[in-house]
């Protein structure tokens, strides 16, 4: 099937640091990015709140990895190594339960039960999609070898989040739910005005955490770089998407003084940051 709605990022900040490199395209070696000449933004101000947290969270990540992704983050440092730093940091919760996505012209959710990648753009959800770190952890090492391709489909991500909350089986527990989203650039599947529909987008995840009796937060991470012609319409759109879902945004071209981690811009939802 088809979805129709969108998919949104969490970032944060607190686990073991990971620095921005890009290879030389002549040597292979990995040398550091020069900084933008750019304004630096504030930076996130949730340290410690998921850290201290006794909620019980579904955290979804979801990720780009479109064609220009091999570019953008050719060794996957940013969508892979922040959360396997993240998962050592935090594995242990047993409040805590997660999913894995990535996307390009269409969407694939990791299944816990087959321990596989579903396209669910063709197929629909699996009947499980929340796992243990464990899960999480099988979940991106498959990713690692799937090589990026293609458009950059928010609206059919955002639609599989959206429906992964709706359709979230009821349970004596009450969750409340986290969008982690990264991405390197502009929606592929989203028309003008493309900032409403994104707004929009993210209010119906919100809409749907809220019918399950939860709450939800959504926060973006851009790992596109400031010399790309699109970044400032990027850098739009994923900062409003972050403010609409009450979460946080994060742009890699301004790593933070000892690496990001992925904890410290996640914003739990109902908790208000440090």
């Amino acid at each position: 099937m088809k979805f129709i709605w969108a998919v949104f990022f969490l970032c944060s900040w607190g686990c073991s640091k990971v620095y921005f490199t890009a290879s030389n395209p002549n040597t292979g070696q990995q040398v550091q990015t020069p900084p933008p000449v750019l304004v630096t933004p504030v930076p996130p101000k949730c340290v410690g709140t998921i850290d201290k947290t006794t909620e019980n969270l579904r955290i979804i990540f979801m990720v780009d990895n479109s064609g220009s992704t091999l570019t953008t983050d050719p060794s996957q440092l940013i969508r892979v190594q922040t959360l396997k730093n993240f998962i050592t940091k935090y594995g242990a919760k047993t409040n805590f339960t997660y999913s894995f996505g990535y996307f390009a012209d269409s969407t694939f959710i990791f299944s816990p039960d087959s321990q596989k990648f579903i396209n669910v753009t063709l197929k629909g959800l699996p009947a499980s999609v929340f796992g243990t770190s464990a899960d999480l952890t099988r979940a991106l090492t498959l990713f690692t070898q799937i090589q990026g391709n293609g458009g950059t489909n928010y609206g059919d991500a955002l639609g599989a989040v959206h429906e992964m909350i709706a359709q979230d089986p009821t349970s004596k527990l009450l969750w409340n739910y986290i969008l982690v989203f990264m991405s390197d650039g502009q929606p592929t599947d989203v028309f003008d005005p493309v900032l409403p529909a994104l707004r929009s987008m993210i209010d119906s995840v919100t809409t749907a955490a809220i019918a399950k009796g939860g709450l939800a937060t959504t926060s973006m991470v851009l790992f596109d770089p400031s010399s790309d012609t699109q970044y400032s319409s990027s850098l739009e759109n994923l900062s409003a998407m972050g403010s609409e879902g009450k979460g946080q945004f994060f742009d890699t071209n301004f790593p933070p003084v000892g690496g990001l981690a992925i904890d410290d811009i996640i914003s739990v939802p109902g908790q208000s940051c440090l």
